[in-house]
Protein backbone atom coordinates (compact mmCIF):
# COMPACT_ATOMS: atom_id res chain seq x y z
CA UNK A 1 0.00 0.00 0.00
CA UNK A 2 2.71 2.26 1.24
CA UNK A 3 4.74 1.97 -2.21
CA UNK A 4 1.68 2.31 -3.97
CA UNK A 5 1.31 5.47 -2.80
CA UNK A 6 4.52 6.32 -2.95
CA UNK A 7 4.90 5.55 -7.14
CA UNK A 8 1.32 7.27 -7.57
CA UNK A 9 3.60 10.94 -5.57
CA UNK A 10 5.98 10.70 -7.65
CA UNK A 11 4.59 10.04 -11.06
CA UNK A 12 1.85 13.17 -10.12
CA UNK A 13 5.25 15.42 -9.13
CA UNK A 14 6.98 14.42 -12.25
CA UNK A 15 4.10 15.38 -14.44
CA UNK A 16 3.32 18.76 -12.40
CA UNK A 17 7.16 19.92 -12.48
CA UNK A 18 7.24 19.30 -15.96
CA UNK A 19 3.45 21.25 -16.57
CA UNK A 20 5.23 23.90 -13.67
CA UNK A 21 7.83 24.39 -16.23
CA UNK A 22 5.86 24.90 -19.57
CA UNK A 23 3.35 27.25 -17.86
CA UNK A 24 6.34 29.23 -16.55
CA UNK A 25 7.85 29.53 -20.11
CA UNK A 26 4.90 29.97 -22.02
CA UNK A 27 3.72 32.82 -19.98
CA UNK A 28 6.81 34.18 -20.06
CA UNK A 29 6.94 34.38 -23.94
CA UNK A 30 3.86 35.38 -23.98
CA UNK A 31 3.71 38.32 -21.78
CA UNK A 32 7.07 39.31 -23.49
CA UNK A 33 6.61 38.54 -27.09
CA UNK A 34 3.10 38.14 -27.59
CA UNK A 35 2.83 38.99 -31.10
CA UNK A 36 4.84 36.09 -31.89
CA UNK A 37 2.88 33.73 -30.11
CA UNK A 38 0.04 35.30 -33.18
CA UNK A 39 2.72 34.61 -35.74
CA UNK A 40 2.96 31.03 -34.32
CA UNK A 41 -0.75 30.21 -35.01
CA UNK A 42 -0.52 32.04 -38.16
CA UNK A 43 -3.25 34.51 -37.38
CA UNK A 44 -2.87 38.30 -37.70
CA UNK A 45 -1.76 40.38 -34.10
CA UNK A 46 -4.96 42.30 -32.72
CA UNK A 47 -2.93 45.25 -31.48
CA UNK A 48 -6.35 45.82 -29.51
CA UNK A 49 -6.41 42.63 -27.67
CA UNK A 50 -2.68 42.42 -27.10
CA UNK A 51 -2.31 43.58 -23.37
CA UNK A 52 -5.28 41.06 -22.64
CA UNK A 53 -3.36 38.35 -24.44
CA UNK A 54 -0.18 39.29 -22.06
CA UNK A 55 -3.03 38.83 -19.33
CA UNK A 56 -3.82 35.27 -19.93
CA UNK A 57 -0.06 34.98 -20.44
CA UNK A 58 0.24 35.65 -16.98
CA UNK A 59 -2.86 33.64 -15.56
CA UNK A 60 -0.90 30.80 -16.76
CA UNK A 61 2.60 31.38 -15.66
CA UNK A 62 1.02 31.75 -12.33
CA UNK A 63 -0.57 28.42 -12.72
CA UNK A 64 2.89 27.64 -13.56
CA UNK A 65 3.89 28.67 -9.52
CA UNK A 66 0.82 26.70 -8.52
CA UNK A 67 1.69 23.26 -10.24
CA UNK A 68 5.22 23.58 -8.60
CA UNK A 69 4.13 24.34 -5.16
CA UNK A 70 1.47 21.02 -5.90
CA UNK A 71 4.52 18.86 -7.16
CA UNK A 72 6.11 18.89 -3.75
CA UNK A 73 3.37 16.85 -2.45
CA UNK A 74 0.72 16.26 -5.17
CA UNK A 75 -1.39 14.07 -2.86
CA UNK A 76 -1.77 17.04 -0.56
CA UNK A 77 -2.51 19.85 -3.06
CA UNK A 78 -4.80 18.03 -5.18
CA UNK A 79 -7.29 21.05 -5.32
CA UNK A 80 -4.51 22.84 -7.45
CA UNK A 81 -4.71 19.91 -9.82
CA UNK A 82 -8.38 19.86 -10.07
CA UNK A 83 -8.35 23.62 -10.34
CA UNK A 84 -5.86 23.35 -13.30
CA UNK A 85 -8.13 20.47 -14.92
CA UNK A 86 -11.33 22.43 -15.38
CA UNK A 87 -8.94 24.73 -16.76
CA UNK A 88 -7.99 22.24 -19.41
CA UNK A 89 -11.53 21.39 -20.15
CA UNK A 90 -12.92 24.87 -20.14
CA UNK A 91 -10.36 25.98 -22.02
CA UNK A 92 -10.71 24.17 -25.53
CA UNK A 93 -14.91 24.73 -24.86
CA UNK A 94 -13.82 28.02 -25.05
CA UNK A 95 -11.85 27.69 -28.41
CA UNK A 96 -14.31 25.75 -29.80
CA UNK A 97 -17.20 28.88 -28.69
CA UNK A 98 -14.88 31.58 -30.12
CA UNK A 99 -14.14 29.73 -33.44
CA UNK A 100 -17.23 28.90 -34.52
CA UNK A 101 -18.23 32.94 -33.45
CA UNK A 102 -15.77 33.90 -36.26
CA UNK A 103 -13.67 35.20 -32.94
CA UNK A 104 -10.22 32.66 -33.87
CA UNK A 105 -8.30 31.67 -35.94
CA UNK A 106 -7.88 27.79 -36.23
CA UNK A 107 -4.71 28.00 -35.49
CA UNK A 108 -4.99 28.87 -32.34
CA UNK A 109 -5.55 25.06 -31.75
CA UNK A 110 -1.87 24.38 -31.63
CA UNK A 111 -2.22 26.50 -28.50
CA UNK A 112 -5.03 24.57 -27.28
CA UNK A 113 -3.63 21.02 -28.06
CA UNK A 114 -0.02 22.02 -25.72
CA UNK A 115 -1.80 24.04 -23.05
CA UNK A 116 -4.46 22.11 -22.45
CA UNK A 117 -5.34 18.38 -24.74
CA UNK A 118 -1.83 16.74 -23.96
CA UNK A 119 -2.34 17.65 -19.85
CA UNK A 120 -6.02 15.94 -19.69
CA UNK A 121 -4.68 12.44 -19.07
CA UNK A 122 -2.02 12.95 -16.68
CA UNK A 123 -4.01 15.78 -14.55
CA UNK A 124 -7.01 13.03 -14.24
CA UNK A 125 -4.63 10.09 -13.10
CA UNK A 126 -3.82 11.89 -10.32
CA UNK A 127 -6.89 13.02 -9.31
CA UNK A 128 -8.05 9.50 -9.51
CA UNK A 129 -5.35 8.26 -7.68
CA UNK A 130 -5.91 10.31 -4.96
CA UNK A 131 -9.32 9.62 -4.89
CA UNK A 132 -8.64 6.02 -4.81
CA UNK A 133 -6.26 6.95 -2.11
CA UNK A 134 -8.79 8.71 0.03
CA UNK A 135 -11.29 6.16 -0.59
CA UNK A 136 -9.01 3.22 0.70
CA UNK A 137 -7.71 5.39 3.89
CA UNK A 138 -11.40 5.66 4.68
CA UNK A 139 -11.64 1.42 4.58
CA UNK A 140 -13.18 -0.59 7.60
CA UNK A 141 -10.76 -2.11 9.92
CA UNK A 142 -12.45 -3.41 12.59
CA UNK A 143 -11.43 -3.03 16.16
CA UNK A 144 -13.94 -3.31 18.67
CA UNK A 145 -12.01 -2.47 21.68
CA UNK A 146 -11.69 0.89 20.11
CA UNK A 147 -15.52 1.10 19.85
CA UNK A 148 -15.94 -0.69 23.77
CA UNK A 149 -13.83 2.05 25.42
CA UNK A 150 -14.65 4.85 23.75
CA UNK A 151 -16.72 6.99 26.54
CA UNK A 152 -19.08 9.71 26.28
CA UNK A 153 -20.68 11.99 28.38
CA UNK A 154 -23.66 10.70 30.25
CA UNK A 155 -26.77 12.54 29.99
CA UNK A 156 -27.47 16.37 31.95
CA UNK A 157 -23.65 16.48 32.97
CA UNK A 158 -21.06 19.27 31.75
CA UNK A 159 -18.14 18.23 29.69
CA UNK A 160 -15.70 17.59 32.26
CA UNK A 161 -17.65 15.52 34.16
CA UNK A 162 -17.59 11.67 34.64
CA UNK A 163 -17.47 9.88 31.57
CA UNK A 164 -18.62 5.98 31.12
CA UNK A 165 -17.41 3.84 28.14
CA UNK A 166 -19.79 1.80 25.75
CA UNK A 167 -18.93 -1.01 27.37
CA UNK A 168 -19.45 0.23 30.81
CA UNK A 169 -22.81 1.68 29.65
CA UNK A 170 -23.94 -2.18 28.58
CA UNK A 171 -23.63 -3.80 31.70
CA UNK A 172 -27.25 -3.84 32.73
CA UNK A 173 -28.87 -3.27 29.40
CA UNK A 174 -28.27 -3.42 25.84
CA UNK A 175 -26.85 -0.42 24.46
CA UNK A 176 -27.78 0.56 20.44
CA UNK A 177 -24.92 3.16 19.47
CA UNK A 178 -25.83 5.10 16.00
CA UNK A 179 -23.51 6.04 14.15
CA UNK A 180 -25.06 9.40 11.85
CA UNK A 181 -23.26 10.77 8.60
CA UNK A 182 -22.15 14.65 8.51
CA UNK A 183 -24.52 16.23 10.36
CA UNK A 184 -25.59 18.64 7.26
CA UNK A 185 -26.61 15.57 5.34
CA UNK A 186 -30.56 15.41 4.42
CA UNK A 187 -30.20 11.75 5.19
CA UNK A 188 -28.97 12.04 8.63
CA UNK A 189 -31.82 14.18 9.47
CA UNK A 190 -34.00 11.65 7.97
CA UNK A 191 -32.50 9.28 10.27
CA UNK A 192 -32.76 11.98 13.40
CA UNK A 193 -36.36 11.90 13.01
CA UNK A 194 -36.78 8.59 12.74
CA UNK A 195 -35.05 7.93 15.70
CA UNK A 196 -37.01 10.77 17.19
CA UNK A 197 -40.13 8.63 16.12
CA UNK A 198 -39.09 5.42 17.53
CA UNK A 199 -37.32 6.16 20.99
CA UNK A 200 -39.97 4.73 22.83
CA UNK A 201 -39.61 1.83 21.36
CA UNK A 202 -35.88 1.88 21.07
CA UNK A 203 -36.21 2.62 24.82
CA UNK A 204 -38.09 -0.53 25.68
CA UNK A 205 -35.23 -2.49 24.61
CA UNK A 206 -32.16 -0.76 24.89
CA UNK A 207 -30.42 2.32 25.74
CA UNK A 208 -29.58 4.40 23.06
CA UNK A 209 -26.17 6.54 22.18
CA UNK A 210 -25.07 8.44 19.41
CA UNK A 211 -21.84 9.11 17.18
CA UNK A 212 -21.45 12.17 15.38
CA UNK A 213 -17.97 13.54 13.35
CA UNK A 214 -19.13 17.25 14.46
CA UNK A 215 -21.79 18.73 17.12
CA UNK A 216 -22.56 22.11 15.58
CA UNK A 217 -24.70 24.59 17.10
CA UNK A 218 -27.49 23.73 14.08
CA UNK A 219 -27.26 19.92 14.90
CA UNK A 220 -27.45 20.97 18.96
CA UNK A 221 -30.84 22.89 18.16
CA UNK A 222 -32.18 19.79 15.28
CA UNK A 223 -31.73 17.20 18.86
CA UNK A 224 -33.35 19.73 21.04
CA UNK A 225 -36.14 20.17 18.74
CA UNK A 226 -36.55 15.91 18.34
CA UNK A 227 -36.18 16.06 22.19
CA UNK A 228 -33.24 13.87 21.76
CA UNK A 229 -30.73 16.23 23.68
CA UNK A 230 -30.44 14.22 26.33
CA UNK A 231 -29.00 11.50 24.52
CA UNK A 232 -25.13 10.54 25.61
CA UNK A 233 -23.04 11.47 22.36
CA UNK A 234 -19.57 10.60 21.12
CA UNK A 235 -17.77 12.79 19.02
CA UNK A 236 -15.70 11.22 16.34
CA UNK A 237 -14.20 13.92 14.01
CA UNK A 238 -11.53 11.73 12.69
CA UNK A 239 -14.19 8.90 12.00
CA UNK A 240 -11.52 6.41 13.49
CA UNK A 241 -14.31 4.85 15.34
CA UNK A 242 -16.36 4.61 12.68
CA UNK A 243 -13.76 2.22 10.62
CA UNK A 244 -13.24 0.59 13.98
CA UNK A 245 -17.00 -0.65 14.14
CA UNK A 246 -17.13 -1.25 10.61
CA UNK A 247 -18.11 2.04 8.41
CA UNK A 248 -16.04 2.73 5.47
CA UNK A 249 -16.24 5.59 2.94
CA UNK A 250 -18.47 5.57 0.33
CA UNK A 251 -17.25 5.06 -3.26
CA UNK A 252 -18.66 7.58 -5.64
CA UNK A 253 -21.38 5.82 -7.76
CA UNK A 254 -22.71 5.12 -3.83
CA UNK A 255 -22.94 8.57 -2.51
CA UNK A 256 -23.94 9.97 -5.87
CA UNK A 257 -25.68 7.51 -7.99
CA UNK A 258 -29.23 7.53 -9.30
CA UNK A 259 -30.83 6.28 -6.02
CA UNK A 260 -29.09 8.45 -4.03
CA UNK A 261 -30.05 11.33 -6.21
CA UNK A 262 -33.80 9.98 -6.48
CA UNK A 263 -33.89 9.41 -2.34
CA UNK A 264 -32.17 12.87 -2.28
CA UNK A 265 -34.82 14.74 -3.91
CA UNK A 266 -37.75 13.37 -0.90
CA UNK A 267 -35.58 13.73 2.07
CA UNK A 268 -34.51 17.45 0.89
CA UNK A 269 -37.79 18.33 0.80
CA UNK A 270 -38.71 16.49 4.41
CA UNK A 271 -35.99 17.61 6.41
CA UNK A 272 -33.87 20.02 4.24
CA UNK A 273 -29.94 20.20 4.03
CA UNK A 274 -27.26 22.15 6.12
CA UNK A 275 -23.42 22.71 5.79
CA UNK A 276 -20.69 19.69 4.95
CA UNK A 277 -19.99 19.28 8.91
CA UNK A 278 -17.71 16.30 8.56
CA UNK A 279 -16.54 13.39 5.92
CA UNK A 280 -19.00 13.84 3.44
CA UNK A 281 -17.89 9.97 2.08
CA UNK A 282 -18.45 8.09 5.22
CA UNK A 283 -21.34 5.87 5.30
CA UNK A 284 -23.48 5.73 8.69
CA UNK A 285 -24.22 2.16 10.82
CA UNK A 286 -26.00 1.17 14.26
CA UNK A 287 -24.30 -1.16 16.88
CA UNK A 288 -26.15 -3.30 19.23
CA UNK A 289 -23.86 -3.77 22.27
CA UNK A 290 -24.41 -5.74 25.57
CA UNK A 291 -22.18 -6.97 28.43
CA UNK A 292 -18.77 -5.59 26.99
CA UNK A 293 -19.54 -7.31 23.19
CA UNK A 294 -21.03 -5.95 20.39
CA UNK A 295 -24.33 -8.50 19.12
CA UNK A 296 -25.02 -7.12 16.27
CA UNK A 297 -23.75 -4.38 13.57
CA UNK A 298 -26.18 -2.75 10.86
CA UNK A 299 -23.68 -1.28 7.94
CA UNK A 300 -25.24 0.30 5.20
CA UNK A 301 -22.88 -0.11 1.71
CA UNK A 302 -24.98 3.43 -0.13
CA UNK A 303 -25.76 7.04 1.68
CA UNK A 304 -29.40 6.34 0.91
CA UNK A 305 -29.65 3.28 3.23
CA UNK A 306 -30.26 3.35 6.66
CA UNK A 307 -28.79 1.65 9.34
CA UNK A 308 -31.22 -0.46 11.13
CA UNK A 309 -32.73 0.77 14.94
CA UNK A 310 -34.05 -2.53 15.77
CA UNK A 311 -31.08 -4.87 15.79
CA UNK A 312 -32.48 -6.73 18.94
CA UNK A 313 -35.21 -8.23 16.88
CA UNK A 314 -32.44 -10.25 15.27
CA UNK A 315 -30.42 -10.87 18.17
CA UNK A 316 -32.35 -11.89 20.68
CA UNK A 317 -30.72 -15.53 21.33
CA UNK A 318 -26.77 -13.69 21.33
CA UNK A 319 -28.81 -11.28 23.93
CA UNK A 320 -29.64 -14.27 25.80
CA UNK A 321 -26.57 -16.16 25.65
CA UNK A 322 -24.98 -13.37 26.91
Amino acid sequence: MQKNIKAQAQFASKVLVAAAIYNLIWGALVVLFPVWSFELSGSPAPLNAIFLWQCIGMIVGVYGIGYAIAATSPLQHWPIVLVGLLGKIFGPIGFIWSYYQGAIELGFVRHIIFNDLIWLIPFSVILLQRYSSYISEGAANLEDEKILGASFNTPGLVADSQKITVSKASENKPLLVVFFRHAGCCFCRELLDDVAKMRAEIEANSNLAFVFMEQTQELTKKLAGLSLGDIPIILDPSTALYRSAGMARAELTKLFGLREMLRAVSSVLRFGVGNLAGDGFMLPGSLLVYRGKIIKRSLPSRASEQPSLCLWDNAKKDLNAS
